[in-house]
C-alpha cells in the first residue's frame, strides 16, 4: 500500500472556514469522500453553515458524524469526535490529530497558518514530525496552487 499523502496547505490570511469549503469542493468534484475534523462543536456548526452558503451556485451534500447512518451515506462528513471510525478517502484537519489516527486515509490535508506566529510554529512542528516518521508522503502547496493544479492519483 502506498503511503498516505499529507498535503500542508499554506493559509496567508485567517479565513480557514472559507478555504476548507474550497478544499472540500475539490475532493467532492473529484468523486472522493472526505471527513473534516475540528476539535469543537461550535467550529463544526460554523463549517456546516459555511458549506450551505459559501457559494450560491454550489451545494455539497454533507452530514455530521453523529447523524451518519452508513459510511457511504454522504460524501462529506463533519465531526468534532477524535475517534473518527469512518472509512473515507480523505481527512481534512481543521484542527490537528495525532498521526496514529491518520494512516487509514489516502489524503490528509493540514494547514500551515502563516498569518500567525504561534500557529506557523505549530504547523512546522507537525510537518516535521510527520516527515520524520517516514509514514507519509509529504507535500506543501499554496492554497491557489493546490486548488488549481493538484491532481489526485
Amino acid at each position: 500500500m502506498a503511503k498516505p499523502c499529507v498535503i500542508f496547505v499554506e493559509l496567508n490570511i485567517q479565513n480557514k472556514f472559507r478555504y476548507a469549503c474550497d478544499i472540500i469542493e475539490k475532493f467532492y468534484d473529484n468523486g472522493l469522500s472526505v471527513i473534516v475534523y475540528t476539535d469543537d462543536k461550535k467550529k463544526a456548526d460554523t463549517l456546516d453553515r459555511q458549506l450551505w452558503v459559501w457559494k450560491q451556485e454550489t451545494f455539497i451534500p454533507h452530514v455530521f458524524k453523529e447523524n451518519l447512518i452508513s459510511d457511504s451515506e454522504e460524501p462529506v462528513v463533519v465531526t468534532n469526535n477524535a475517534d473518527l471510525g469512518i472509512e473515507s478517502d480523505a481527512l481534512i484537519l481543521f484542527d490537528p490529530l495525532p498521526e496514529q489516527k491518520l494512516g487509514q486515509f489516502n489524503y490528509i490535508i493540514d494547514f500551515a497558518e502563516v498569518y500567525d506566529k504561534t500557529r506557523v510554529i505549530h504547523s512546522r512542528e507537525r510537518f516535521k514530525k510527520m516527515r520524520d516518521s517516514e509514514l507519509f508522503e509529504m507535500n506543501f502547496f499554496k492554497l491557489g496552487e493546490f486548488l488549481s493544479k493538484y491532481k489526485f492519483n
